[in-house]
């Protein structure tokens, strides 16, 4: 089996890998008596094909929508299965590390897979990690309950969960460091130069801007977001709707309208 068709075969089982797995979350936060195998045949988020986690995660949610008609309890239902998703991914990250430092490298096919199972792991979290909170701080509705601090909770959990998958990635690769330093040094931007000049191979190098990508991408939109969320539900707080700030807030949104 060449390069090629290696990757594609640990591609397709890493997409049934996401899909099986954010059903499961999925089915453990609904109660259902029965596997919502129907997320499987969902097409309408195929442009995220790159991350099977996201296309798997986006379709576990129009289920949610579809499935609970009443607005308080589908907001609910999709605050369980996202903070669940976002636990359970970070324990499958540090598990996928854990298994990278021992699995033994003598060029069998199954190991093979694996390895490259690892390295769609790396590229589609830290996608969909970019996407998923990207689009919470940009839009303008919120589809959940949760409030400003959980999604801070949540993004400090990715922000950890980042270096672990990342040094899963290492630890697969070729890279003359120790995976999990190689992960804080590109993770924490500090020293990312001796991570690229560990390894002789231009894929790899170029490689390691993944994880930069999705570190600057939690920092900027996530962390700067919520904290100016947080920050204006403060300014408003202070503004109470009895007190002059708050009678002249009223009226400007008024006047905005």
């Amino acid at each position: 089996m060449d390069y090629y068709q290696l990757g594609l075969l640990s591609f397709v089982i890493y997409a049934v890998v996401e899909l099986v797995f954010r059903g499961a979350i999925l089915f453990y936060n609904s109660g259902k008596e029965y596997f919502p195998w129907r997320i499987f045949a969902s097409y309408k988020y195929l442009k995220h094909i790159i991350s099977p986690g996201l296309w798997a995660s986006e379709n576990c949610k129009e289920y949610i929508k579809e499935t609970y008609s009443y607005n308080r309890i589908r907001k609910k239902q999709l605050s369980k299965f996202i903070q669940n998703s976002n636990c359970l991914n970070f324990s499958f990250s540090v598990a996928l590390f854990v298994v990278t430092l021992y699995i033994p490298r003598n060029g069998d096919m199954f190991i093979d897979i694996f390895l490259a199972f690892v390295m769609w792991r790396y590229i589609s979290r830290s996608y969909e990690i970019a996407i998923a909170f990207g689009s919470d701080v940009l839009s303008s509705d919120s589809k959940s309950s949760l409030d400003n601090h959980a999604r801070m909770k949540l993004a400090m959990i990715s922000y950890c969960e980042i270096f672990f998958y990342s040094a899963a990635f290492y630890s697969a690769s070729s890279f003359n460091i120790h995976p999990f330093l190689a992960s804080l040094y590109v993770g924490t931007l500090t020293n990312v130069s001796a991570v690229v000049c560990s390894t002789n191979i231009i894929i790899l190098k170029a490689s390691l801007y993944i994880q930069v990508f999705a570190t600057l991408s939690l920092i900027f939109f996530a962390f700067a977001g919520y904290l100016g969320r947080v920050k204006s539900a403060s300014i408003d707080q202070s503004k109470g709707p009895h007190t002059k700030q708050g009678a002249r807030s009223r009226i400007q949104n008024i006047l905005n309208s």
